[in-house]
């Protein structure tokens, strides 16, 4: 008997946990944008790919006015 009493106070510890869990998925569940569904793994791969480049100095990121350049040659 004396050994079951542990266990239940850790099921409530752990049960206790679950729920706080809970509230953050849906906390994180509502920031998310409304766009998150669209995006295909594909996407992601590349993205992170991208930015893996930056962040390892392969490839050097635009400057704002760079972009502004781009953009106003394209338009």
């Amino acid at each position: 008997m004396t050994e079951v009493l542990p266990l239940l106070k850790r099921v409530e510890r752990i049960e206790k946990e679950l729920e706080e869990l809970k509230i953050e998925l849906m906390r994180l569940e509502a920031d998310r944008p409304p766009y998150a569904d669209d995006v295909i793994e594909e996407d992601m791969i590349e993205a992170e790919k991208a930015l893996e480049e930056i962040m390892t100095g392969k490839v050097k990121p635009l400057s704002v006015e760079e972009l502004k350049r781009l953009l106003e040659e394209d338009g």
